[in-house]
């Protein structure tokens, strides 16, 4: 019985869903519900932080070989984007 009541709810929630493999209708399925269970387990749940930290070594300060054997100072290479 639970079988038949998942599938038909795969049916209902991938009706609008074309050319999709029955995995992929499963895993639209789930997936919300999945998502819902780990918030709630708090798993998963860590922010990812995007502090602004300075890289430890600046591109301009870099330099690497060309194609043609000459070699190329990223420093002399600043192209400004209009």
């Amino acid at each position: 019985m639970l079988l038949i009541t998942f599938s038909g709810y795969v049916a209902i929630v991938t009706r609008n869903s074309k050319n999709m493999t029955i995995r992929q209708r499963i895993l639209k399925a789930v997936y919300p519900a999945f998502m819902w269970y780990t918030k709630l387990r708090g798993k998963n749940v860590t922010k990812l932080s995007n502090e602004i930290k300075p890289p430890p070594v600046s591109f301009y300060s870099l330099k690497t070989i060309a194609n043609n054997g000459n070699e190329v100072d990223f420093s002399q290479c600043f192209v400004e984007i209009i």
